[in-house]
């Protein structure tokens, strides 16, 4: 899940687990990552900022807590997917939906208020990440 996103490019927010991946097919390749992202690029007009890399690592300046392994990224306006960490073409294309969705979220609603709306939804038991100062290391958010 993703919480308050940052109002400056040093934040970062991930998701992880999305979905239960059981019955979506085979974990895809990074090409196979891109090819549906180039899908939806074509319908979208090419307004979307997406980058398919293998992993965290691949993101200067993305720092990951131990034991996460987040499938997609939202940081500095920039959604990111780490086929590393995605388990199917089901699991690719939630968690790119998942990522526009709070991009386009970041642009119709104040973050005050977007930062409220989403601490509802991951107070649920969600694991939320929320980014920490200028080498964005990632915290847990604590629920209230």
């Amino acid at each position: 899940m993703i919480d308050k996103p940052s109002t400056d490019t040093t934040g970062a927010v991930f998701s992880q687990n999305l979905l239960a991946t059981a019955s979506l097919g085979p974990k895809p390749t990074l090409d196979q990552i891109q090819r549906l992202v180039d899908k939806i690029q074509q319908v979208a007009k090419n307004i979307i900022p997406v980058s398919v890399v293998a992993s965290p690592s691949h993101v200067p300046g993305l720092k990951v807590p131990p034991g996460v392994k987040p499938t997609g990224a939202l940081m500095g306006g920039r959604i990111y997917l780490f086929s590393d960490n995605i388990t199917s073409v089901g699991d690719a294309y939630a968690t790119l939906f998942h990522e526009i969705f709070h991009l386009g979220l970041q642009h119709v609603i104040p973050a005050e208020d977007y930062g409220a709306i989403h601490k509802d939804f991951t107070g649920n038991g969600c694991r939320a990440w929320r980014g920490r100062g200028p080498g964005k290391y990632l915290s847990p958010v604590p629920s209230r």
